[in-house]
């Protein structure tokens, strides 16, 4: 059995003609809408989408290789391994993986997190609203900009909740992993 390959950017014809016809559609979207920021938030929001599929695809596609990669090195006994290719110590019994690996580990207190940073953004923007142009705009234009503040202040507490509760695990998994790997010390007087 051959070593796994890294994969390597293959497309068809198919996948050509939807690119150069998504880059057509969008080229002429851009020149279709008016001058200044519009064609710029259309730029920003199609890049954004296509950057995304973009790196899930190669994504998927790495961690396939990888999984292969890993089953390929485990039909080798240590001592039949080809030359150059695998690492000297193949461990017997599989790495411990972090936490932060798994993907079924919803973080606590999220709901209120988003809650509290959805009111508090809410509350900003609604009293920010009211003292700068409260004079100059209706109460529906009020709540409307409290509103999208709304939005921003729960967005920013989810991606700040996420951080820090990332940032926990693994600072967890580090303290962990050094007392692991500390050799104990007796005092032997």
């Amino acid at each position: 059995m051959s070593e796994p390959q890294l994969p390597v950017l293959r497309f068809g014809l198919r996948q050509l003609f939807w690119w150069v016809t998504g880059l057509c559609l969008l080229l002429g979207a851009l020149v279709a809408v008016p001058f200044g920021l519009p064609p710029l938030a259309l730029l920003l929001a199609v890049s954004v989408v296509v950057l995304h599929v973009l790196s899930t695809a190669i994504g998927h596609r790495l961690g396939a290789h990888a999984q292969e990669r890993r089953a390929w090195e485990s039909k080798f006994d240590p001592d039949e391994r080809p030359p150059g290719r695998l690492p000297v110590s193949v461990p017997a019994v599989p790495e411990r993986r972090s936490p932060l690996h798994g993907r079924d580990q919803p973080l606590r207190r999220m709901r209120v997190c988003l809650t509290v940073g959805a009111v508090l953004g809410g509350l900003l923007g609604l009293v920010a609203l009211s003292v700068t142009i409260g004079d100059r705009t209706t109460v529906v234009g009020i709540l409307v900009g409290a509103a999208s503040t709304a939005v921003v202040g729960g967005w920013v507490a989810f991606v700040g909740a996420s951080a820090w509760s990332i940032f926990q695990q693994g600072w967890r998994d580090a303290v962990a992993e050094h007392g692991r790997d500390r050799p104990q010390h007796r005092d032997v007087s």
